[in-house]
């Protein structure tokens, strides 16, 4: 089924299609996704692999032709193309299926995405800003399909089940571009590195542009990754990561909670409002399903500024860099996925020394498990930072975490850390 008469017989449910610089990916959702994403090989040549029952899995060559590279590289889901059920093989994976793509997105391809996204986001019943270039766009495409039906019907292209099938569908489109009017599409993609990790740009009114890294972190990350398809994010880069775009800045001090659906729905100061340069472009690194696993790693920073408690206080490390598996909160709280040895590291600095000293305790469950502390006599120094670690066992649901000693001081800054990761479950 190489070949398709109109994009909605093969409907685009998840896609990616990538242009001249490796890695880039661009994904979209309909009710029904069927993720599929190149890996192993460059941004337009790779095994294929779709996503299906909450894994990535692999093609079988069997049968495996132009044809169905066509259909890959034309951003066409492969769910309305017939193959032995899911799961039914006899292959090995030296038989996995690849394709080499080549060129950049077509105005059709691109109002595929665009089409497909809308789809979703209706879906959803998202109802945002209006977005008249992707209206006007969606609105031609269905004034050509609705020309084109009856000269199909007459030569008998089109079989009956087809007919009907687009009959319905017809009957639907003026409904959807009407839900358009009241909403925002644009289509997101990873620049300059590869499937999961790279800098992330936006399609706004007809071109592609940058996020500016100010107010960036691990929560637009999240957004992003599964808006792409992906399980999680690993990480949110600032300072062009990934290198420096090239289009309009178009995006700034996004504000996602890391609950939205997709990017749309997050705040920012508005389309090409922002005071940055492209070296501070975005960018993400996101998590494969298959790649979770009992994966559990964070790092996170305090930044809520110098701070002298009167009596005991549990560290709030409110930046978080890294969150792979979510199992960090921001109220300083790591709790341990699953039995196993985890290895952890903190550091506590402190701009007061010559007046308070630094006392803090790595805690678990409550308890205090092994101190850390600077005296202002062990230097000369007005300011110092401690660093400690440890490799503990912990059972599942323990939580650890930092504490400062009660009328003891500490600085929120980039130099007061704490850090952990699983290093092998039992």
């Amino acid at each position: 089924m190489g070949f398709a008469i109109f994009i909605f017989f093969c409907a685009l449910a998840w896609s990616s299609f990538t242009d001249t610089e490796a890695g880039d990916i661009v994904s979209m959702y309909s009710d029904d996704a069927i993720p599929i994403h190149l890996r192993g090989g460059t941004a337009s040549s790779g095994r294929v692999e779709v996503f299906y029952n909450d894994q990535w899995g692999t093609i079988c060559d069997d049968g495996f032709d132009l044809d169905d590279a066509m259909v890959i590289c034309r951003v066409i889901a492969l769910k309305d193309c017939p193959h032995s059920g899911w799961g039914v093989a006899n292959c090995k994976h030296e038989e996995d299926a690849g394709v080499e793509c080549s060129g950049t997105p077509s105005a059709s391809e691109l109002f595929q995405i665009l089409n497909d996204q809308a789809n979703a986001l209706i879906q959803h019943g998202a109802i945002l800003d209006d977005h008249e270039t992707t209206i006007a766009t969606i609105q031609n495409e269905i004034d050509h399909l609705a020309a084109e039906v009856p000269t199909l019907i007459q030569a008998n292209t089109l079989q009956n089940g087809e007919i009907s099938q687009l009959q319905q569908l017809m009957a639907t489109l003026d409904y959807k571009v009407d839900e358009l009017n009241n909403m925002a599409v644009f289509p997101i993609r990873l620049m300059g590195g590869n499937a999961s990790h790279g800098r992330v740009e936006v399609w706004h009114d007809g071109q592609w542009g940058t996020i500016c890294d100010d107010s960036w972190d691990i929560n637009d990350a999240r957004v992003v990754c599964r808006q792409l398809g992906y399980k999680d994010a690993i990480a949110a880069y600032e300072h062009a990561m990934y290198g420096e775009g090239t289009g309009p800045i178009l995006m700034d001090s996004v504000g996602c909670t890391g609950s939205e659906p997709h990017l749309a729905a997050c705040s920012h100061e508005g389309w090409t409002v922002h005071d940055c340069k492209h070296e501070e472009d975005a960018g993400v690194g996101c998590l494969y399903q298959d790649e979770l696993g009992t994966w559990a790693a964070f790092s996170a920073g305090w930044t809520s500024g110098s701070y002298r408690p009167t009596s005991n206080y549990i560290i709030p490390f409110n930046q978080v860099y890294t969150n792979i598996g979510g199992h960090y909160s921001t109220n300083g709280r790591f709790t341990a996925p699953v039995n196993g040895h985890y290895f952890f590291v903190f550091n506590g600095h402190s701009a007061y020394l010559g007046s308070y000293n630094v006392y803090i305790y790595f805690m678990i469950n409550g308890s205090a498990y092994k101190s850390n502390w600077i005296y202002d006599t062990d230097n000369d120094d007005s300011t110092d930072t401690s660093s400690n670690s440890i490799i503990v066992h912990l059972n599942k649901n323990d939580y650890v975490s930092i504490q400062i000693r009660g009328n003891y001081a500490l600085t929120g800054s980039e130099r007061t850390t704490f850090s952990g990761f699983l290093i092998q479950a039992d």
